[in-house]
């Protein structure tokens, strides 16, 4: 059975997606994908998608801020991990370096000791190494680089 798209105005389009970035933060990349579950033409979406910008309901620079913020404060994730999530939503260099910024190398290695001291109670292991071993893949599939973790592995005993 095909599932059949619901066909949307262009007009009736950027209401919808206005009202939803005046809610939160999105990226292009983020509405291109909502925009995409409508009976829409290309051409329709980068209308919608070119208003938004025009009215600022969409700006990369400010996603990135509000990413970098969210996904370091509430979620725990190193500045490796975060950019290359804002890179996979299509976030120029430019500014994903500019929103990096906000973060500096001493609250990274604050919220990583947080982390890691967290961590370490539910941390099994037969020796000190097996036990700091695990920490440190833990810490890096966070998105911490091996410098950050080694300088915090080391002050963890």
């Amino acid at each position: 059975m095909e599932v059949r798209k619901k066909h949307i105005t262009e007009s009736e389009a950027f209401s919808k997606m206005s009202a939803l970035c005046a809610k939160s933060e999105y990226c292009i990349y983020d509405i291109r994908r909502k925009l995409a579950k409508w009976d829409m033409t290309q051409e329709e979406r980068d209308n919608v998608i070119a208003l938004l910008l025009k009215n600022k309901f969409i700006d990369e620079q400010r996603y990135a801020q509000a990413f970098i913020y969210e996904k370091f404060h509430y979620n725990g994730w190193g500045v490796m991990k975060i950019e290359n999530e804002l890179r996979l939503r299509g976030i120029s260099q430019h500014n994903i370096n500019e929103a990096k910024n906000e973060i500096s190398e001493s609250e990274t290695l604050e919220y990583l000791k947080q982390i890691l001291c967290a961590k370490r109670p539910s941390t099994h292991g037969k020796t000190q190494y097996e036990i700091k071993a695990k920490l440190y893949r833990y810490a890096y599939s966070k998105g911490y680089t091996t410098e950050q973790i080694s300088k915090v592995i080391g002050d963890l005993d």
